[in-house]
This record gives C-alpha cells, structure tokens and sequence, in this order.
C-alpha cells in the first residue's frame, strides 16, 4: 500500500494548527518531526513522498523543513484521488 493510500485510509484529517513559539508567531515551516505528526505518519513515509517528489521540502542550512501549506495541499490531494 502507497503512503498516499494509507494518508487517504486514515482517520477524517483535521489540520491542527502548530503550536505558536514564545514570541507568539506560528511557524510557517515544520520540522520533519513535527510535519510527520502533523500528517500522522511515520518519518520513513515522509521521507519516501519527499523522494518520489510528492512533497517538496525546503533546506536551510542542514535543516529539513516541510511547509504546513504543502502539508495540506498533501491530504487535499489524497482526499481528491480518493474519492474519484
């Protein structure tokens, strides 16, 4: 089964927001960490999109980081194919 399938067989996606910093501003861009439980999927699964190019990352520095936009734009997808 395709990462795509398991995100469209899992439960209704509800898109938390990330917690804000101390200063108060929520992040525009997640960690790989944090965009794995955003997504609820495992770093593997995310890795592997991220390979097949379903999922763009941005590098800074050595930092990996997912933006929340692509994140849902993801579970759209998933949602879209899956109901066709």
């Amino acid at each position: 089964m395709s990462p795509i399938e398991r995100i469209r067989r899992g439960a209704p996606f509800r898109s938390p927001a990330p917690p804000p910093t101390p200063s108060g501003v929520v992040p525009r861009l997640l960690r790989a960490r944090d965009a794995c439980a955003y997504l609820g999927v495992a770093e593997r699964t995310l890795r592997y999109l991220r390979q097949l190019g379903t999922i763009r990352a941005v590098r800074i520095g050595r930092k990996v980081l997912f933006e929340i936009a692509a994140l849902d734009a993801l579970v759209e997808k998933a949602r879209d194919e899956g109901a066709s």
